[in-house]
């Protein structure tokens, strides 16, 4: 648990007994934030445009494509799954929400109609879409392999058996019993 204790939020410190927030998971998450509110601005900018509707209902649009990706990514790394369906369904609610976020945004940028998109209004409108995107998908590789590491280190451990002689630690109760040939505390191996 070593590796992903470095990506929640709150980290206990055993010396002073209390809770502190994680500087380091906070600052690894502010990037993907801040991208996914600079695309937002785009979206709540076309939604506004279209004279439909009103600044909060903008404001809630312009939040949910962005923030969707992260939310997904964030229930991500609580919960490896290796089912395919929801692998799929994963990227797919990524990767969608990043071009409909790019889409609206372009739009935006192109004053609101297809015909009207330019190299610069797509300069504008995807880039940060989808670097977000991709910067949130590179970190969750990396807290999937971390919390994966975990779970390898803590099966290892699980099976691990202690000599009851002489104290020492092996890999599993076979090791232990090939050890007893050797261990110097064992009454076999006792000076007669």
């Amino acid at each position: 648990m070593a590796l992903s204790a470095s990506f929640k939020p709150l980290a206990f410190a055993p010396a002073s007994g209390l809770t502190k927030i994680n500087w380091k998971w906070l600052l690894q998450r502010v990037p993907m934030v801040a991208l996914a509110l600079l695309s937002s601005w785009g979206v709540g900018g076309f939604i506004l445009q279209s004279g439909k509707a009103n600044w909060a209902v903008a404001g809630v649009g312009a939040g949910a494509f962005d923030l969707v990706f992260l939310g997904v990514i964030a229930l991500a790394d609580q919960q490896l799954t290796t089912k395919r369906s929801t692998h799929v369904l994963y990227w797919a609610l990524n990767v969608g929400a990043a071009l409909v976020a790019a889409l609206m945004n372009t739009l935006y940028y192109s004053g609101g109609t297809y015909a009207s998109i330019t190299a610069e209004s797509v300069t504008h409108g995807a880039l940060f879409a989808v670097f977000g995107l991709l910067y949130s998908l590179y970190y969750h590789g990396v807290m999937s392999e971390a919390l994966q590491k975990d779970e390898e280190e803590a099966e290892a451990n699980a099976a691990r058996m202690q000599c009851p002689h002489c104290g020492d630690w092996k890999k599993n109760q076979a090791a232990v019993y090939s050890h007893y040939r050797t261990c110097p505390k064992h009454p076999k191996n006792a000076p007669a």
